[in-house]
């Protein structure tokens, strides 16, 4: 530890830099602190400090005078009290010695007295046996056990935070089975499954795929085939159903909300632009979500086309077909003029655009001289359309969709709906 500096030698360094400052006005603290073997920071502290207390002088400790140090009796009072409760809180202890002994001290001083006691928390242990008379509360908890991975039920290789839980593995699996034209023979589905949601939740190559998966070459190729074969899309369509079903509505929309993300691209690959809007150059995602934020409707195309142009490619001419119910679809601005009447004509639902407060593209007829209208300033959440902003920000924390890395707009658009499907799984369990 650096030895502390004399007064005299501070005060020596102060009186220099005061004196040759007044004679020439170009001296600096870095000058004088090298003369002098000081640091500039402390030659500017004790100069500071000489116009505000008029010495240089170090300055003594100076002590709370609402705090003292224990004495005898207040330590035994401290161990009388954490032995008579064992589970009480360090701030508990200050207040009781505060009311009870008229003793304010620090935390720190209450941590320095139990350790030289000999006294600390120690962690709970975990119970060895099972008290069958206690009652059962896992179900009651926000995140039970339908919400964990039974690490003993997978015993051939570790569990990952992207695997299915025992709950919702039960719950997708007959889905799998039912809607998939083909399944994998020699390694287990949920296996392959599990590990095409490694990869969408990691973001990592395929071959970065960790050992105890099958092999990155077998869970590509059943990428491929359930992407070319819509057993994902099938998969997806009955989750919502049934999601729409448990939440007491119809199991086709009436409503749906439409929007797009731009996103950047790797080098090579179809269909690939430059949105002028974002700066980006890349692709769009394009999705219809309802109410409870669930995609009906997908599609991935290149940046430069302009959402006017691109709900063309995420709602097709027969919609009504699919979804019999449909009303109403929701848009923002960059939807209105020849998107909405030629959505209109092509599949006879009329598009509503949803304004936020204050928007310039459209105004009211009036006189000049008339005043401008007014609205309350301040951030308000335009109806219905942060329901499709919610859907994107979910399908954003699986990292494969950080970025698109895909050379073709399918995959891009499998993954999109194995993202989705992520999500309604974990809410299947809810």
């Amino acid at each position: 530890m650096a030895r502390a500096i004399s007064a005299e030698r501070r005060q020596e360094a102060v009186t220099a830099y005061i004196t040759r400052k007044a004679q020439d006005p170009s001296v600096t603290y870095e000058s004088i602190a090298a003369e002098f073997g000081v640091g500039e920071a402390s030659l500017n502290r004790w100069i500071r400090r000489l116009r505000e207390e008029g010495t240089v002088e170090r300055r003594k400790p100076r002590r709370d005078p609402g705090k003292r140090v224990l004495s005898p009796a207040h330590s035994e009072a401290i161990v009388q009290w954490v032995t008579a409760n064992p589970a009480g809180r360090l701030w508990e202890l200050r207040q009781h010695l505060a009311q009870a002994h008229g003793a304010v001290v620090s935390a720190s001083t209450l941590r320095r007295e139990l350790a030289q006691r000999g006294l600390g928390k120690r962690r709970l242990s975990k119970l060895t046996e099972v008290d069958d008379a206690a009652p059962d509360t896992s179900a009651e908890r926000r995140f039970g056990a339908r919400h964990r991975r039974a690490q003993a039920l997978r015993p051939d290789r570790r569990s990952y935070p992207s695997d299915f839980t025992e709950a919702e593995w039960t719950a997708v699996e007959p889905l799998w089975r039912e809607h998939a034209r083909a399944l994998p023979e020699k390694h287990g589905l949920r296996d392959v499954v599990e590990a095409l949601r490694y990869i969408g939740a990691t973001g990592c190559p395929w071959r970065y795929l960790p050992n105890d998966f099958p092999p990155f070459q077998t869970v590509r190729r059943w990428f491929d085939e359930w992407h070319h074969d819509g057993t994902i899309a099938r998969v997806n369509d009955a989750l919502r159903r049934l999601l729409r079903r448990r939440a007491g509505r119809e199991e086709t929309p009436s409503l749906l909300i439409v929007d797009s993300q731009s996103v950047k691209t790797q080098e090579g690959g179809e269909a690939r632009g430059y949105d002028g809007g974002k700066k980006i150059a890349g692709r769009k995602r394009h999705i219809a979500v309802d109410t409870m934020g669930l995609p009906w409707l997908l599609a991935v195309h290149s940046a430069a086309i302009q959402d006017r142009d691109g709900i063309d490619l995420v709602v097709p001419d027969d919609v009504s077909t699919a979804l019999p119910r449909l009303k109403t679809i929701i848009a923002d601005a960059g939807y209105q003029g020849r998107a909405e009447q030629r959505t209109k004509e092509r599949t006879g639902i009329p598009v509503k655009i949803a304004r936020r407060r204050g928007d310039t593209t459209t105004g009211e007829w009036a006189k000049k001289d008339e005043p401008a209208p007014t609205y309350d300033p301040g951030f308000k959440v335009v109806s219905k359309r942060w329901i499709v902003e919610r859907s994107f920000a979910w399908t954003t924390r699986r990292r494969r969709l950080a970025r698109d890395f895909e050379r073709s707009t399918g995959a891009s658009k499998t993954w999109l709906e194995l993202s989705f499907q992520h999500i309604m799984t974990a809410r299947m369990i809810a």
